[in-house]
């Protein structure tokens, strides 16, 4: 059994009487502080309540970070092999500067200034193809050429898309 100070204090009151002084009831004070405890051993309790579930909260967080990071570092590695692959399987397609000194053959075009005359009349042109469908690897120089290649020569897709 435990003694509270409460109860420590009264015993010494004058008379020794732990329920009175001066022949008086305990003071409504003495029932309120009693009150007050037990209302703060209550809130102390509701406080211990919400930091264990704070800290189980915290607990997934933590999960669902390391997770995340997890996540994120396979992706990173993903895209670093990609950009690898793409970076040795680019392939050299027909551009303006490979094929200059044969702008004639391919596109029927006298020279290059013809053919930068030609392509300035278009260059502030939208270029989309089938379906709203646009060409983002190629330069719209190199689509350009790819174009008259495919009036004067008639390529084929295939053909245009291969390696030189």
């Amino acid at each position: 059994m435990t003694i509270t100070s409460q109860q420590v204090a009264r015993d010494q009151l004058p008379g020794g009487n732990n329920d009175s002084f001066n022949g008086s009831p305990v003071s409504p004070a003495g029932e309120e502080a009693d009150g007050e405890v037990s209302k703060l051993k209550e809130y102390i309790a509701q406080l211990e309540i919400e930091k264990a579930e704070a800290h189980k909260k915290l607990q997934e967080y933590e999960k669902k970070l390391h997770s995340l990071k997890t996540y994120e570092l396979i992706k990173s590695s993903e895209l670093y092999f990609l950009q690898k692959r793409l970076e040795e399987g680019q392939h050299k397609r027909f551009t303006i500067d490979d094929i200059a000194d044969h702008i004639s053959h391919y596109t029927g075009l006298p020279n290059m200034e013809m053919f930068n005359v030609l392509f300035s009349m278009f260059e502030d042109e939208e270029i989309t193809y089938h379906q709203g469908w646009t060409a983002r690897c190629i330069s719209k120089k190199d689509q350009f050429l790819q174009t008259l290649m495919k009036l004067k020569r008639n390529f084929s897709n295939i053909d245009l898309s291969k390696e030189i």
